[in-house]
C-alpha cells in the first residue's frame, strides 16, 4: 500500500503543478471530474489511492496557482492605482520577488498546519456543534465585515447577492446531476482565459533580484494562523477572505501582505482535510470530493494516511487503536 500511496502521490504532485501553472484548470474543477469518474475509478483503484492524488494535487497547487494569477491576470494602465500588490510589483519589473513571497507564504503554511492540525483534532469535535446553532450569523458578521471594508460597498453588496444567487439555482438544478462542474469551469475556466485574451497588456522586463529579508514576515505569518484556523472550518470563506480579514489583525506592507495570502493559501487548503476528518464538514471543493468517496476514513491496522499535506506512518498499539490520529 506504502508504493502505491507513494505514486498517487507523485502523480498529485504533477498535476498540481498542472493546475497551478495553467489558468482556467482548477484544482476543485479537477476533484469534481475526478468524483463524476469515481465509480469507474474505484473499480481499479482503492479510495485512500485517489484521495492521496487529490490532497498532493491540492497542496501542491496552492504554491503555484500565484503565477498565472500575477502574470496573466495583469491590469490595465487606467486601473493601476486599485491592483493587488502581486500585480503591482509586477509592472514595477518585480514580479518574481512577488511569486517568491508567496511561496515563502505557502513554505511556513506547511508548519502551520502541523502546528495547529493536532490543535483542530482535539478541540474541534468538541465545541464545534456549540457553533452549528449560530453558524449563520456568524456567517453573516463575518459577510458584513468584509463588504464595510470594501471602497466600493454598495458594489460588494451587490456581487455578494448575485454570488448567492447562482449559488442556490446552481444548487436547486435537479436536470444535472454534478451541477458544480460547469459552474466552476464558467467561473475557474473560460472565465479567466477569455479576461486573458482580450487585454493587451506589456509585461515590462522583469528584474530578479530579491531582498532576503522582508519587514512584517512575523506578522504576516501570526495573522495567518488566526485568520487562516479560522475560515477553515467557517463554511463558505477561502483563502482571499482569510487575506482580508489576517490584513485586519495588523497592519502590513505590501509584501509582507503576499506572504500573508501564500501562507493563508495552503493553510486553508490543509486545514480543509483536517476539518473533514474532525467534524465531516467538507470546507472546500477537494475535500467535498474526498468526503464522497466511500471508505476514505477506514483502514486497515498499519496503513499509509494523508494527515492535512504529510503523508505519514500509522502503527497500532496494543489496544488496536492508533498512535497518531490522523486524517485517512
Amino acid at each position: 500500500m506504502f508504493l502505491e500511496i507513494l505514486v498517487a502521490a507523485i502523480i498529485g504532485i504533477l498535476a498540481g503543478i498542472l493546475t497551478g501553472l495553467f489558468p482556467g484548470i482548477h484544482v476543485n474543477l479537477v476533484a469534481v471530474a475526478i468524483l463524476a469518474s469515481a465509480p469507474f475509478l474505484l473499480q481499479y483503484f482503492p479510495a485512500i489511492i485517489i484521495a492521496s492524488f487529490l490532497v498532493a494535487m491540492a497542496i501542491v497547487h496552492t504554491f503555484l496557482d500565484t503565477i498565472p494569477a500575477i502574470f496573466l491576470g495583469v491590469p490595465e494602465e487606467e486601473t493601476a492605482l486599485s491592483i493587488l500588490p502581486g500585480h503591482e510589483m509586477l509592472l514595477k519589473g518585480k514580479g518574481y520577488e512577488a511569486i517568491r513571497l508567496t511561496v515563502i507564504g505557502s513554505l511556513f503554511g506547511i508548519f502551520i498546519i502541523l502546528f495547529i492540525s493536532p490543535l483542530y483534532l482535539l478541540f474541534l469535535p468538541k465545541y464545534y456543534p456549540a457553533f452549528q446553532n449560530s453558524m449563520a450569523y456568524i456567517l453573516i458578521a463575518v459577510s458584513a465585515f468584509l463588504i464595510l471594508r470594501d471602497d466600493k460597498r454598495m458594489f460588494a453588496f451587490i456581487l455578494f447577492m448575485l454570488s448567492g444567487i447562482l449559488g442556490i439555482f446552481t444548487l436547486s438544478l435537479a436536470v444535472i446531476k454534478q451541477p458544480l462542474f460547469p459552474l466552476l469551469s464558467g467561473l475557474f475556466g473560460s472565465s479567466l482565459l477569455t479576461i486573458s485574451f482580450l487585454k493587451r497588456v506589456k509585461i515590462p522586463k522583469q528584474n530578479f533580484k530579491v531582498e532576503k529579508r522582508v519587514k512584517g514576515t512575523f506578522h504576516a505569518l501570526f495573522a495567518s494562523i488566526i485568520s487562516g484556523s479560522l475560515v477553515s472550518f467557517l463554511p463558505g470563506l477561502g483563502a482571499s477572505q482569510g487575506a482580508v480579514i489576517g490584513s485586519s489583525f495588523t497592519k502590513l506592507n505590501r509584501k509582507a501582505f503576499l506572504i500573508l495570502l501564500g501562507a493563508i493559501s495552503t493553510i486553508t487548503m490543509g486545514l480543509g482535510f483536517t476539518a473533514l476528518y474532525a467534524i465531516s464538514r467538507p470546507r472546500h471543493g477537494v475535500a467535498v470530493a474526498i468526503g464522497k468517496l466511500p471508505r476514505v476514513f477506514h483502514l486497515k491496522p498499519f496503513a499509509l494516511a494523508a494527515c492535512s499535506d504529510v503523508v505519514c506512518w500509522r502503527a497500532f498499539s496494543l489496544s488496536h487503536t492508533c498512535i497518531c490520529k490522523t486524517l485517512c
